[in-house]
């Protein structure tokens, strides 16, 4: 079903299925637009000291701070690539610290979602000791180009004031859509994309795009474009045929409304971890020797009901008034 019909003061839910859109959860720092900095991301990739390029890779988020809080530069990802191109055993580097007890601590440490990109990149496989630096330039956002408002908006999701100025900046000059919300007009008609259309993202992919129209009085929409997206082009079309089939309530011409669409790959299962004898993360060392004993010491619990129980152990103690006699 492409169209749907909102009137007599009915409304349909659809529920759509995970790898087609789903709402914004993200939060927004609480600094204020005018004084936002744009965190920029570029990626530099490494296997054997070799440069290399992923045969496909997904935007990286543009993340927002404070003027004065520039101080995360760069991270790194360790990782390899196995025959098919998949990227597995992703980490960040370690360093070890001297003495008898190893304490294992991160260099620098990437984010989730920088993991989580990672994880769904391709490379020609296979191949090892593969490096992964990112780093990050900053930008305010009032001086951010047209390409880092873009990938702030469809990739990063975020709702709230900051959201809203990228919008408008998008929106275009004497924009009076509101953003994203349509002018405040309700819909009549809504098309939604056909998110199966083409060719989907592969497992733990994204493809996104962003769409700028306009609004006439009697609530159709015109001038429908892509102002840029992840270069699904087949998923660019469907969405400017979407938009163009949307029909709000009359009123005022509308000038600048902008929306943003993905769609996700399948699931990317977890990978096949190939075992390390002297990897400390799949390895745990021994318990001490005091550590055992101790684990072993009895911690009886004292209850009214005259039995206390040891949690290590198995060993009971009964209650009388002469004292606790336990029994092994």
């Amino acid at each position: 079903m492409r169209a749907i019909l909102f009137g007599l003061g009915l409304t349909l839910t659809i529920n759509a299925p995970a790898w087609a859109q789903a709402p914004v959860v993200r939060h927004q720092s609480a600094t204020s637009p005018d004084q936002a900095v744009f965190r920029i991301p570029s990626t530099d990739i490494q296997c054997d000291g070799q440069a290399v390029q992923p045969t496909y890779s997904d935007d990286l988020r543009l993340e927002t701070t404070g003027p004065s809080r520039r101080d995360r530069t760069a991270v790194s990802l360790l990782f390899s690539v196995d025959d098919t191109g998949r990227t597995f055993d992703i980490r960040s580097p370690q360093t070890t610290t001297p003495g008898p007890i190893r304490v294992i601590i991160p260099t620098d440490i990437a984010s989730q979602q920088e993991q989580a990109a990672l994880a769904a990149w391709r490379f020609e496989g296979p191949r090892r000791d593969c490096i992964l630096t990112i780093r990050y330039a900053f930008q305010p956002l009032v001086e951010a180009t047209t390409s880092d408002l873009l990938r702030y908006f469809a990739v990063t999701r975020t709702r709230g004031p900051i959201r809203d100025a990228v919008a408008a900046r998008l929106a275009g000059p004497n924009a009076n859509c509101g953003g994203e919300r349509r002018g405040g007009r309700a819909p009549r008609v809504v098309s939604y994309p056909d998110y199966k259309i083409g060719q989907r993202p592969p497992p733990g992919g994204q493809s996104w795009t962003v769409v700028r129209w306009d609004v006439e009085a009697d609530g159709r929409a015109v001038d429908v474009e892509t102002l840029g997206s992840a270069g699904d082009t087949a998923f660019d079309a469907e969405t400017r045929r979407a938009v163009s089939e949307t029909v709000v309530e009359s009123g005022g011409p509308l000038k600048g409304c902008v929306f943003n669409f993905y769609r996700n790959g399948e699931n990317l299962p977890a990978p096949v971890m190939r075992q390390i004898s002297d990897d400390p993360l799949q390895n745990c060392p021994p318990k001490s020797a005091r550590a055992s004993k101790l684990a072993r010491r009895p911690k009886p619990t004292l209850k009214l009901s005259g039995i206390a129980e040891s949690r290590v152990g198995r060993v009971c103690a009964s209650i009388s008034p002469a004292g606790v006699r336990w029994a092994t």
